[in-house]
């Protein structure tokens, strides 16, 4: 990535998306080697603002934030997900009377917010919620949130709960971070905002997933759908000494291929939606990517599995996983608990806790043999009776897991799972 890419992205910022004042501080967590805690720190130099830089424990956050008094920060999802459990942590706390309260004044201030764009509730803010502001030290008026895909109430509520106006942003290292950011003003969720003016994009069609540029929304509205694709001086040139993804990534036109699946919101400004990603790899909420085949490789070796399918919401920060076992193993551990199985009817007991509690222990004990990150440790599964075959095109003629058809074929047990608590 050439000079050129950060210095073009950072007037951007300026002119568009950042927000700063001249007295504003910064608080710093994201690593220097992420791009877009780079993009951020060089817009705040350019600008002369202050920043406090955390000690490294993560633990600290809250407290550090009560010390330094920050007016703006930039967090991947994970991290807002975390000040959300704790302010609801602290709601739990109080008498029932406090608790109803609470609740009435939060879902006033969303439905102000969502209706009519109205952050601020003087008599709400001042009784209520100056106590939850003081959490991260009473000054934040701005926080910008990327890397991975937030949670539509998750960001509402804390628009609303610290009284502070957060924008989304979308883009990639080689968008140099940023190539999409929300209006700080929209009120409309679900959505990363509008291309910036340092580049172009494009939707091109995806025919294998079944999205075109003709596709059209639940209401007969034209609603393009495809590949995200980007052009501009904030593009990188290129991957170093690595000619053949740079091909796969940069096409002749000079656009970058995403590997996100896109859709344009044409009554809300041509906003962009990203909905899928072609790729394997994914990103959990803390921004953290996930190479699933690489752990379906390991995890596959388990005694108690005979296929496995690992799946990640975006929106969630764990994964989860289907798995066909096997009969020996499983059988033998049923009778270890004193349930009779046998061949023709193990299978009735896949919903047996026990026996998932087991397959989970095992995964978990191979993927720390295998030094998995704490984020790759399965944390729920679901035991499914068939197999995986071509006949149900669950997989492909050389047997590898079609991801998007198992996606769609289970996603009432996805959906189930991940609605279930932990």
């Amino acid at each position: 990535m050439p000079h050129q890419n950060l210095m073009v992205e950072v007037e951007v910022i300026h002119s568009c998306g950042f927000y700063l004042r001249n007295n504003d501080v910064y608080f710093s967590f994201l690593p220097y080697a992420h791009i877009m805690e780079c993009l951020i720190l060089s817009v705040l130099l350019s600008n002369g603002n202050s920043f406090g830089i955390f000690s490294g424990d993560t633990r600290k956050l809250i407290e550090e934030c009560q010390i330094l008094k920050p007016t703006c920060m930039c967090a991947v999802p994970r991290i807002f997900q975390r000040i959300f459990e704790g302010i609801n942590e602290n709601v739990k706390k109080q008498s029932k009377i406090n608790q109803k309260i609470f609740k009435k004044a939060i879902d006033l201030k969303i439905n102000d917010w969502r209706k009519y764009g109205i952050l601020h509730n003087i008599f709400w803010d001042n009784l209520i919620f100056k106590k939850v502001r003081n959490i991260l030290g009473g000054r934040v008026r701005y926080m910008l949130v990327g890397s991975a895909p937030m949670d539509t109430y998750i960001l509402d509520f804390l628009r609303c709960s610290l009284s502070c106006y957060i924008t989304e942003g979308y883009g990639g290292t080689e968008g140099c971070a940023g190539t999409h950011l929300t209006n700080m003003y929209d009120s409309f969720s679900k959505h990363v905002g509008g291309v910036g003016y340092a580049c172009e994009f494009k939707l091109v069609d995806v025919p294998d997933l079944n999205y075109k540029s003709t596709d059209l929304d639940e209401n007969g509205n034209w609603a393009p759908r495809g590949e995200i694709c980007v052009r501009g001086p904030i593009c990188f040139i290129g991957y170093i000494n690595d000619e053949e993804n740079t091909k796969k990534t940069l096409d002749d036109d000079r656009f970058v291929h995403s590997g996100d699946i896109g859709t344009i919101i044409v009554s809300h400004g041509n906003a962009l939606r990203v909905i899928d990603r072609i790729k394997n790899i994914f990103k959990l909420s803390q921004g953290e990517y996930v190479a699933p085949e690489k752990l379906e490789n390991v995890l596959v070796k388990c005694k108690y599995i005979n296929q496995i399918f690992i799946y990640g919401d975006s929106l969630k920060n764990y994964l989860i996983a289907i798995i066909v076992p096997k009969p020996k193993d499983t059988i033998e551990f049923l009778q270890s608990i004193g349930i009779n199985a046998n061949k023709e009817n193990y299978k009735n007991y896949f919903d047996n806790n026990e026996l998932k509690k087991e397959i989970l222990k095992e995964l978990e004990k191979m993927g720390k043999a295998n030094d998995f990150k704490g984020f790759e440790i399965i944390k729920k599964i679901f035991l499914f009776k068939d197999e995986f075959t071509i006949e149900n095109d669950l997989v492909t003629p050389t047997l590898k897991i079609k991801r998007h058809n198992a996606k769609k074929y289970f996603a009432k047990e996805i959906e189930d799972m991940y609605n279930s608590s932990l």
